[in-house]
């Protein structure tokens, strides 16, 4: 039985949705019980983490200009 609730983790399913499919009342208990099998997820997450931020950080030397936006006051005066 354990395989079966540990395959969701090694496809990189989210820990609250396992929870919720193995009826546990929170995340906590689910990652208490499972956590050891997200530990290869550290580096997974890092990695994609370095990609995104890469990503956004070569975006910005290319970029030509900065571009600003104006974001509206909505807020009531009294």
């Amino acid at each position: 039985m354990k395989l079966v609730r540990s395959l969701p983790i090694a496809e990189g399913v989210h820990p609250k949705k396992i929870a919720e499919r193995l009826g546990h009342a929170s995340i906590k208990l689910t990652m208490d019980l499972y956590g050891h099998l997200f530990e290869g997820s550290d580096k997974e997450s890092a990695e994609r983490m370095q990609r995104i931020l890469g990503n956004l950080s070569e975006r910005r030397d290319t970029a030509s200009e900065d571009k600003v936006v104006a974001i509206p006051n909505r807020r009531k005066r009294a």
